[in-house]
């Protein structure tokens, strides 16, 4: 994933797993997050170029917007969300007043940038969605 001059990568090490930031006019490498009990897939960038990471474990899935580098084995930020059961396929728009995320298995969900807290449902629908909503 690529955005604002900086490209984000996963890398999986055993029992570790990484998404790496990559800033690509010079090539240097910076750990950005990890997990020792989660896989990781980045399914977006913010509007500043920050990672939307879902983080797949065998209690289902979270999403994480990620601002600043993390290294230690377990994140100290909170997901902006979390799934119930393996979202499959996420797709995340970033739109009028947050994000929109749409998972191929659990359905639609809306993150209010204007209020703290995690995503909320908005309906059962399954699929892709790929435009801002507003």
């Amino acid at each position: 994933m690529v955005g604002a001059g900086v490209a984000y990568g996963s890398k999986d090490g055993g029992t570790v797993h990484d998404i790496d930031r990559i800033d690509v006019r010079t090539g240097s490498v910076q750990p950005w997050f990890r997990s020792i009990s989660e896989n990781l897939r980045v399914v977006g960038t913010d509007d500043l170029g920050n990672p939307l990471i879902v983080a797949v474990d065998s209690r289902g899935g979270s999403l994480w917007l990620v601002t600043a580098p993390s290294t230690s084995d377990e994140p100290s930020d909170q997901p902006l969300g979390r799934f119930s059961q393996d979202p499959g396929t996420v797709t995340v728009v970033q739109g009028q007043g947050g994000f929109w995320i749409e998972s191929t298995t659990a359905g639609l969900f809306h993150n209010d940038a204007a209020v703290q807290g995690p995503f909320g449902f908005v309906n059962s629908f399954t699929g892709f969605i790929a435009g801002p909503c507003v």
